[in-house]
């Protein structure tokens, strides 16, 4: 019977993860991140207690939440850190001047 509530756990973990990774891909600022991560462990948490009961079912869940599931998410949102990083980095060099004087004084007066 623990097994097939594992499975359970770990199934809505699992699309909790997807769901953390899909707000944050939207929004990308620490202030969502703080508070998606901060809903992500509450109910990580939630769940633990509701599915593993007063016993050691519910350690055993949250291990696998704090060791498996939240590596999986704070992976992710590196992932998309990096990405809008590389994206507004591109986007800065694309509107910065392409052909830049090195010399603001191309014809000087020979004679100063």
């Amino acid at each position: 019977m623990l097994f097939i509530v594992s499975l359970v756990y770990n199934f809505v973990m699992t699309g909790l993860d997807v769901i953390a990774l899909i707000c944050l891909g939207s929004r990308r600022n620490w202030r969502t991140a703080i508070g998606v991560l901060g809903i992500y462990l509450f109910s990580m948490l939630v769940l633990a207690v509701l599915l593993g009961g007063p016993s050691f079912a519910a350690i055993r869940f949250l291990a696998f939440g704090l060791f498996l599931h939240l590596p999986l998410v704070l992976v992710g949102i590196a992932i998309i850190a990096r990405r809008s990083a590389k994206s507004s980095e591109r986007a800065r060099a694309n509107t910065a001047n392409p052909n830049p004087d090195p010399d603001p004084n191309p014809n000087p007066d020979p004679n100063p």
